[in-house]
């Protein structure tokens, strides 16, 4: 008689984290099976702040606080940042990847925030980033115009003071 072979187990689908074009929502699946958003948002302190919330729920009266980026230089790429890896930390919690972690769950206790709030929040956020690249911009300009100007003014030659004659 001879061995059949044995089939192999397929290998396990390891799911990423989603980012929308805006670059602004990061999708992830939960531990129940449903697809969350984890919003990038501005506060009405012009703050950058990551929200967690259900996906295509409109029954939803709340959402989760992952962060407020309270430093100064923090903007859109760090909470695009944040945002990421904290879909990527779910995703394996969902996984049962984070066994090795001292509390395997990402945000143990959540901050629940009105959904209205979010809302108005990620609203800001659609406009800010823009807005921010415009400015740097500008502030790029600017620099380069002082550069331009020192460069010229520690080039340029000062003329000697000529006598006149009396």
């Amino acid at each position: 008689m001879t061995a059949q072979p044995t089939e192999t187990a397929p290998a396990e689908k390891t799911e990423q984290p989603e980012i929308s074009a805006s670059g602004l929502i990061v999708s992830y699946k939960a531990p129940s099976g449903r697809r969350r958003l984890v919003l990038l948002a501005v506060d009405e302190n012009g703050v950058w702040v990551v929200y967690d919330v259900p996906a295509g729920s409109t029954k939803v009266k709340t959402g989760v606080l992952v962060d407020r980026l309270l430093g100064d230089q923090e903007k859109v790429e760090e909470a695009r940042a944040l945002a990421v890896n904290y879909a990527a930390c779910q995703t394996a919690f969902a996984q049962g990847r984070r066994e090795e972690h001292p509390n395997p769950n990402p945000l143990p206790k959540p901050t629940r925030v009105p959904i209205q709030t979010i809302r108005q929040h990620a609203a800001w956020a659609a406009v800010t980033p823009a807005a921010e690249r415009d400015l740097a911009a500008e502030a790029a300009w600017f620099e380069h115009v002082l550069t331009l100007a020192n460069a010229r003014s520690s080039a340029a030659v000062t003329p000697e003071p000529q006598r006149v004659a009396a």
